[in-house]
């Protein structure tokens, strides 16, 4: 294509390829004039023609290239055209003259933590800017973040995922996104937020931290098991100089549970400013005790009195001009004496706070917070404690909900291990429950759902009450229950489709329309058989 002419764009050189096309530098220059002494420069990206050939390409293409030119953010990369060319379809975006972040970690291994600090508070407007125009970037990775030659990170890509969140060459089970850096709910083929982007986020800055992902795998599959159920080493155990409140908020970030992200990235922007903020008054207080010889405060003033010479100046009593007045020194003495009493009653409050037992319904909560955060052993420790007492009696049946809570809790987590491993393919099932189950989950894939359905169901009957197969029953209790869900929301497209029947042609497609609209971006099975059903619909309307 070099020398092609896309709308107003030259093609001058290819920069790359990718599974949905080439990216090419091309240059400004208008129909029939000569090329400018400084053209403007622009990264071009042509779309695989086979792209085109998907059922709705074309229209949620235009759509999303249209939400994504109001985007204007210094941190986003700018999308200035789009169009078509010869059966493909292209867009033309800000070239950015400098190295992506994963360039980076190829050069460095990884970065340093304040460096990675100022990347990520210039990551978060980026996505702050996006999430409010209802953007979600779905694709998140270091190759998708650039730096320009002054040090400002560019967001490319932005939004672009979303063209091909239905399109089954893009990967396999109609999963948008790169596997390493893919969220837990993206992972599981759920609806995408903004938190899935955080999480993302979190991986990213994991990877730069410690100049690895978080997890490790042999397959694409594997990895995105990981993402749902596997546990990670926190960055600060690979890298111990690493703040630890720094490794707590990206440890936060790769929560499994997206309500347990923060809640969008402005508010990650305010606790990333806060820490540095907070990290640089630390790092103040260190330089000023270095510029001062690096000694403990104090020590100097000793150190020169041994030598027989004088304090330093900076230790060195000020000349007081009232210290023969009796008056004022009984002053001093007496301030002096109420501020030990009120230092010692603070301290005797705190101790009386501290050693003072805690109330019954206050350790009930307090097991009930570390069940919230699946601390079993310490919950099951709080309600042992609890247990001791006589006055806990009354509170038997609220005990043995929590203690159920956490056997469920410990026997989930079990389950989610073990379901973890590699696809069966790999490796010998190890129970025959498991291998019952695993036969399900494939019925299920590949549209057997009522054979699913009964394999799971007979999991539960014929094992249930077994230890050893237990977390294969509850796996499959699990299934059944996400199952129902999807035909209670098929149910509900049906309703909706018998309703406009009833009406006129227009009303009744203009209905369809936007039933198809709010299923449209979502690409799990169950949104993929609802969006089938009303494609079947609106084909009937005359």
């Amino acid at each position: 294509m070099i020398g092609e002419r896309l709308g107003n764009w030259v093609i001058i050189k290819e920069l790359g390829r990718g599974g949905m096309g080439n990216v090419y530098l091309a240059c400004e220059q208008s129909d029939g004039a000569p090329l400018p002494a400084e053209p403007r420069k622009a990264a071009v990206k042509v779309l695989a023609a086979a792209l085109a050939q998907e059922p709705g390409f074309v229209e949620r293409f235009r759509r999303e290239v249209q939400a994504l030119s109001r985007l204007s953010h210094p941190n986003i990369v700018r999308l200035y055209d789009a169009g078509e060319h010869r059966g493909s379809y292209y867009y033309v975006m800000e070239y950015v003259d400098g190295p992506s972040f994963e360039t980076l970690l190829r050069r460095r291994g990884r970065l340093g933590f304040e460096e990675v600090l100022e990347l990520a508070l210039q990551i978060c407007p980026a996505l702050k800017h996006a999430h409010d125009h209802g953007i979600i970037h779905r694709d998140l990775k270091p190759s998708n973040l650039l730096v320009t030659q002054d040090g400002m990170v560019k967001l490319s890509d932005f939004g672009i995922a979303k063209v091909f969140a239905n399109d089954p060459l893009t990967a396999a089970n109609a999963i948008v996104g790169t596997a390493d850096y893919m969220s837990p709910e993206q992972a599981a083929g759920k609806p995408v937020t903004r938190r899935s982007d955080l999480y993302s986020l979190g991986v990213v800055l994991y990877t730069l931290l410690t100049g690895r992902t978080p997890f490790q795998a042999a397959s694409a599959l594997d990895m995105l098991h990981k993402h749902r159920y596997a546990s990670f080493d926190p960055p600060e155990h690979i890298v111990p100089e690493i703040p630890h409140e720094l490794n707590n908020l990206v440890c936060q970030l790769l929560d499994k549970d997206p309500d347990r992200r923060p809640p969008d990235a402005g508010v990650l922007a305010r606790q990333l400013a806060s820490l540095r903020r907070k990290l640089a008054r630390r790092n103040q207080m260190t330089t000023d005790d270095v510029r001062s010889g690096g000694t403990i405060p104090g020590t100097d003033r000793l150190a020169a009195a041994d030598a027989g010479g004088e304090p330093p100046a900076r230790f060195r009593p000020e000349p007081d001009a009232d210290a023969d007045d009796d008056s004022t020194l009984v002053g001093r003495l007496f301030s002096r004496a109420w501020g030990l009493l009120l230092l010692l009653a603070l301290v005797v409050g705190v101790l009386v706070y501290g050693l003072w037992p805690p109330s019954d319904a206050r350790l009930l909560e307090a097991a009930r917070e570390l069940i919230a955060a699946s601390s079993w052993d310490e919950a099951s420790a709080t309600l042992d404690r609890l247990e001791r007492r006589a006055s806990a009696a009354g509170l038997a049946p609220q005990i043995a909900e929590l203690r159920r809570q956490i056997a469920e809790g410990r026997l989930r987590d079990e389950a989610r291990r073990l379901a973890a491993h590699s696809p069966r393919a790999f490796r010998a099932p190890a129970t025959e429950a498991e291998r019952f189950y695993r036969e399900a989950v494939e019925d299920y894939l590949h549209g057997r759902t009522e054979q699913a359905r009964v394999k799971w169901q007979h999991v539960i009957d014929a094992f249930a009450g077994v230890p050893a197969q237990e977390p294969w029953v509850l796996l499959a209790r699990q299934a059944l229950q996400e199952s129902e869900a999807a035909d209670r929301e098929l149910a509900t497209v049906e309703e909706v489709i018998r309703l406009a029947r009833t009406e006129p042609p227009e009303q009744a497609r203009r209905r369809l329309q936007a039933l198809a609209e709010l299923y449209r971006d979502r690409p799990d099975a169950a949104a993929q058989a609802a969006r089938a059903r009303i494609t079947q619909a609106l084909q009937e309307l005359p």
